[in-house]
């Protein structure tokens, strides 16, 4: 009876170790240190980073986790504007620490969303939100 746990306890230590095993086999090098985010480097801009890009009017792309894309800008003067099929909205915005921020009265019931963006290219960053991936966003 001894030996019979003794060999059920080492099949179970195995197939949580092939488990995990397996699991590592799949995870990008991109997703060790953030989890699922595509795209995403270790660490988001910092603030002065955010203050240099957005220190000139910025015209931008952007697209959403939802399929959404659209157009953009971000004024020097805090004006915020995103264009989509069917729609538009303007706003304002903010830098607040690593966050960009910007709230458009008629998106998101007026609440505002902040973000941190994580280079991916020369112009191109991913955006998170809550924990999350968000989608992209690529400055002109």
């Amino acid at each position: 009876m001894k030996v019979r746990k003794q060999s059920l306890l080492v099949i179970m230590v195995l197939a949580v170790v092939m488990g995990c095993q397996s699991q590592n086999a799949n995870t990008k090098s991109s997703d060790v240190s953030s989890g699922s985010f595509p795209g995403k480097i270790d660490v988001p801009l910092e603030e002065s980073e955010l203050r240099t890009l957005l220190s000139q009017d910025r015209v931008y792309e952007w697209s959403n986790v939802n399929g959404r894309s659209g157009t953009g800008s971000y004024l020097t003067n805090g004006v915020a504007k995103a264009a989509w099929a069917g729609g538009s909205a303007e706003g304002r915005w903010s830098i607040q620490g690593r966050l960009l921020c910007r709230t458009f009265k008629t998106m998101n019931h007026g609440i505002e969303q902040c973000w941190l963006l994580y280079r991916r290219g020369p112009k191109s960053y991913s955006l998170e939100g809550n924990g999350r991936y968000q989608g992209t966003i690529t400055f002109n």
